[in-house]
Order: structure tokens, then C-alpha cells, then sequence
């Protein structure tokens, strides 16, 4: 526990965001095991992320899975339901309007450079 708070911040978003990406499919996850895997109280994790980020927990989680998304599609993977599928997103027009006010383009955009 200690080792982690003394740790960077970027070093603690950074792993946090690993574990977001790692655990999408897990749609229950919940804050408590979130923290818990991070080492930290509930409490404790959303101080950090509004002192680092300036926001919540579930709006980290959503730039997470959008981050992950954005490099899905980055990587070559050109079939967008399955992008949105693989970012936890069960609704394709959902996943496409949030990653456009996350972004400010959609994400067909990407494959198009």
C-alpha cells in the first residue's frame, strides 16, 4: 500500500488503466475491487484520480475503455462493432458518439489516415 502511494501518479493511472483495459469484460466490476487491486481504499482511489485527472472514477473507466478503443482501431482492427464490443461497449451508436465527444471525430476516421 505504502509503496504505491508514494509512487508517481502516472505510474499509479497508468497501472490503473491496465487493469481497467484488462478487466472489460468483467462489466460488474465494482470500486471496492477496483481499489482493492490497486491497494487502496475506494476513498483513497477516487482522491487520486480527481487530484491527477480532474474527474471521476467512472469517467477514467470510460477514457480507458475509449483509449483502448482508439488503439484497436489504430492497429489495423477495421470492424467497429467489434471495436465497440472489445472497449465493453454493447451499443454500437453508444460507442460512437462517446468517443466522438472524448476525441471530437468518430472513430472511422482513424482508419481513413
Amino acid at each position: 500500500n505504502s509503496n504505491i502511494l508514494k509512487g508517481g501518479m502516472e505510474d499509479f493511472s497508468s497501472k490503473l488503466e491496465k487493469f481497467i483495459i484488462r478487466n472489460i469484460p468483467n462489466n460488474s466490476l465494482t470500486e471496492e475491487e477496483i481499489a482493492a487491486a490497486m491497494g487502496v481504499t475506494p476513498g483513497t482511489l477516487h482522491q487520486k484520480i480527481r487530484s491527477q485527472h480532474g474527474i471521476t472514477l467512472e469517467d477514467f473507466i470510460l477514457r480507458s475503455r475509449l483509449n483502448f478503443a482508439k488503439s484497436l482501431i489504430s492497429q489495423g482492427v477495421s470492424d467497429l462493432g467489434e471495436v465497440a464490443r472489445q472497449a465493453g461497449f454493447s451499443n454500437r451508436d453508444i460507442f460512437y458518439s462517446t468517443f466522438k465527444k472524448q476525441f471530437g471525430f468518430m472513430p472511422g476516421t482513424i482508419m481513413e489516415k
